[in-house]
């Protein structure tokens, strides 16, 4: 299928991978029979930690909202669908009230959602409390670093777009 490609910000996709690789060599997740992503917006971070992992539940609110930065699970459906993902199971909640069992993962994930959630507390226990006793919490929060970067990204992407335009133009 066709897959659309669809970056919130210019050079996410990017970061993402790279924040991937950087996690992959810290802690080995390829044992896991089952993890939970928190926020999977636009679902690219649930199709790379589907490799590792026999079934993962990637998690998002079911809609398009500004104020919480949720993207809506269709985004990711349509990125994993595209992709052919077959391991990864969609469900639309709020990391503050998680609607699985007690212990029922062998890993959590969030990338940069934590600092979206209004009750960070509330999450934080709900994450604790699904994970299993010998599982791993994992988060990944955003740096000023990050958003300089962001920002350069945004300089790069402008400048690509109108080079393709200009290029499509001329020929």
């Amino acid at each position: 299928g066709k897959v659309k490609a669809y970056e919130p910000v210019p050079g996410d996709f990017l970061i993402k991978k790279t924040g991937m690789e950087i996690i992959s060599r810290s802690i080995d997740l390829s044992g896991a029979e089952i993890g939970l992503e928190i926020g999977s917006g636009s679902g690219y971070n649930a199709a790379l930690l589907s490799c590792s992992v026999k079934r993962l539940v990637a998690t998002d609110l079911p809609d398009f909202n500004v104020d919480s930065h949720s993207l809506g699970i269709s985004v990711a459906k349509d990125l994993l669908s595209g992709l052919d993902v077959k391991n990864v199971y969609l469900a639309s909640c709020s990391g503050e009230k998680l609607p699985f069992a007690d212990e029922s993962f062998d890993f959590v994930f969030s990338s940069s959602v934590l600092e979206h959630i209004p009750d960070k507390e509330a999450a934080l226990k709900e994450m604790m409390r699904v994970v299993k006793p010998s599982g791993v919490v994992i988060f990944v929060i955003p740096t000023a670093v990050q958003s300089v970067c962001a920002f350069f990204h945004l300089y790069l992407y402008i400048i690509k777009r109108i080079m393709d335009v200009v290029a499509v133009k001329t020929f």
